[in-house]
């Protein structure tokens, strides 16, 4: 039996690295087998080349094995708003073209790659999409609007505005990026200010804000309404957009009260309007009464305090007669009836007079001026004594009324200058003047240099006296009298300087002087040394003559009383001078001393 001669295995890998076998025995193919090529993905077998080969009969292949060449796909398409990367002319089977979106555009697929397929071809359900890039809406601004594109996409932007009032804090804009988020800091629209309000006269204004649409109140004080508003308690002001305060600013004036009728039988009296305040008063006419309040003011409320008053007539009653006197009627329209301004006059009889006025008026409020006066008896006062005379009335009663006289005279050797006897008259006054009685007087003396004259008479008996000045003393006579002769008795005096008193020494025996003023008036003092004393007086003054008024004082030495003697026998020794001793000894033992031994001169 004949051995079969077999083709041997291939090994393609000698051949092209991505040629491959289906079905690749290893032991050898008999003839009449076939071997079939393929070439791994992203290869194809050459035009050329043959995909099967056969074994021949003695174990030879009937062809070479084919070739595996490398697939492209070629010029990747393109992409709306993108670009390929790279300078891409053609890509290997299972490669990729990378895309890039242009500027604000994003990629809206799984991915940016666009893959060639193993046949050449891009696989053009992976090819990239991009879609131009958004932000979300513009967020809203409170008290302001947006404008944007619609919808905002890359490179697009946002402009804010704020509504009339209203004024921007910030930038009016923000711009969406490429990677869709708006860039900036939102802006605010803040109401606009308006100037704090102004104050008003005679008002006030409530209110802390002053923004745009804020309102500040205004409001009239007590007495006083706003002008074109007298309904209204208040009005308010607006700021406006334009950071102005609408309306215009108001206006308080006094509220007005209604206009005062005129009363009849009166007047009014008022200064200017009759206004909050305003006070009107009311007078009635001569012979009229008032009745009701005098005087009305105008309140708050736009009121008067009190109803309008009135005038009635008014009359004065019959007025009541007076003992002693008449009653006449001075000025009357009519004699029965008194009206205001009616004047009496009232009369004494003879001998009697007016205690009061003589005359009284009918006033405007119906009664008499004063009060009502009597008729008393005409009394002169007492009349005046007389020096050296005498004045005789008739009894102590009833001595100086209406008609009593007086009688006067003189002192012997003084005469009556004036009337002897005088009568009590109408007038309360005695008829003629004080008499008096003049002696025959001295003349004025001379006057003295530094000193002066006391005594304003010069009548006899008359006195004066003459007083120096301080530092003076009188020399001759000080007191001289009016002598029937009329003349001064004694001597003309005059005033001659005083001088200070002698100046006495210091010591004296057993003593010594206290002081060192020796003027006029000054008082020196002596005082004694020990166990001596003052024999008279202790001290002297300086008297106004110069001359002191004690003679300087002499010290005596103290001494004591003789001591008693003693009972028995002793020896005694005396010394009776100031600080000596006494001395007892009794002679014998039978007898004890008493008392002190020594005795002191005290």
């Amino acid at each position: 039996m004949f051995a079969v001669i077999t083709c041997p295995a291939l090994n393609v890998s000698s051949f092209h690295p991505a040629l491959r076998l289906k079905d690749n025995k290893l032991d050898g193919y008999r003839p009449g087998e076939l071997v079939k090529f393929r070439c791994i993905p992203g290869f194809r077998l050459g035009k050329t080349g043959r995909r099967t080969l056969r074994c021949r009969d003695g174990g030879c292949w009937d062809s070479d094995p084919p070739s595996c060449y490398r697939v492209y796909c070629h010029d990747p398409p393109p992409v709306n708003h993108a670009r390929v990367l790279g300078d891409v002319g053609r890509v290997e089977a299972g490669g990729h073209a990378v895309y890039q979106c242009e500027v604000g555009y994003r990629l809206h697929s799984a991915s940016n790659k666009l893959r060639c397929n193993n046949d050449g071809k891009w696989v053009m359900s992976s090819r990239p999409n991009c879609v131009k890039v958004t932000c979300p809406l513009p967020p809203l601004i409170a008290n302001g609007s947006r404008r944007y594109e619609r919808p905002p996409g890359a490179g697009s932007r946002a402009i804010y505005s704020c509504l009339a009032g209203f004024v921007m804090a910030g930038e009016p804009q923000m711009d969406c990026t490429n990677s869709g988020v708006w860039n900036g800091t939102l802006p605010e629209c803040l109401p606009i200010s308006c100037p704090p309000p102004r104050g008003i006269p005679h008002g006030t204004v409530t209110g802390n804000q002053f923004t745009f649409l804020s309102s500040v109140e205004y409001s009239c004080d007590v007495g006083f309404v706003l002008v074109g508003e007298e309904q209204r308690m208040s009005v308010r002001r607006t700021c406006n957009e334009s950071g102005q305060w609408q309306p215009d600013l108001p206006v308080c004036d006094r509220r007005r009260c209604p206009a005062i009728k005129t009363m009849e039988h009166g007047r009014t009296v008022s200064y200017g309007d009759p206004v909050y305040g305003s006070v009107v008063e009311f007078v009635c006419d001569a012979g009229f009464r008032l009745e009701g309040q005098a005087k009305l003011t105008c309140l708050a409320s736009g009121q008067w305090s009190d109803s309008v008053p009135s005038c009635r007539m008014i009359f004065c009653f019959q007025p009541p007669p007076i003992e002693h006197g008449t009653i006449d009627v001075v000025k009357s329209s009519n004699m029965s009836i008194y009206r205001p301004g009616s004047v009496i006059r009232y009369h004494c009889d003879t001998g009697f007079e007016i205690d009061g006025k003589t005359t009284r008026s009918c006033r405007s409020d119906g009664t008499w001026s004063g009060l009502t006066p009597r008729c008393v008896v005409v009394r002169c006062r007492l009349p005046n004594n007389i020096k050296h005379g005498q004045m005789t009335l008739p009894s102590k009663k009833n001595s100086t009324i209406y008609g009593t006289t007086v009688q006067y005279r003189c002192d012997p050797g003084y005469q009556l200058d004036g009337p002897a006897i005088r009568k009590c008259s109408d007038g309360r006054q005695w008829s003629g003047s004080d008499p008096k009685c003049d002696p025959t007087a001295c003349d004025d003396p001379e006057p003295i240099p530094h000193g002066k004259i006391v005594g304003s008479e010069r009548e006899i008996g008359a006195e004066i006296a003459y007083n120096c000045d301080d530092g003076y003393q009188i020399i001759g006579d000080r007191v001289r009298n009016c002598t029937e002769e009329g003349e001064w008795s004694g001597n003309s005096s005059y005033c001659q300087k005083m001088t200070e008193c002698n100046k006495p020494s210091y010591v004296i025996s057993n003593g010594r002087m206290v002081s060192s003023n020796f003027s006029e008036g000054a008082t020196i003092h002596y005082v004694c040394d020990d166990g001596y004393f003052v024999d008279g007086p202790t001290y002297r003054s300086c008297q106004a003559d110069g001359r002191w008024d004690n003679p300087i004082p002499v010290c005596e030495r103290v001494e004591c009383p003789r001591p008693l003697k003693p009972i028995t026998s002793a020896t005694l020794v005396l010394c009776r001078s100031f600080r000596h001793t006494a001395s007892i000894e009794a002679s014998s033992d039978v007898y004890q001393q008493y008392g002190r031994q020594l005795a002191s001169g005290k």
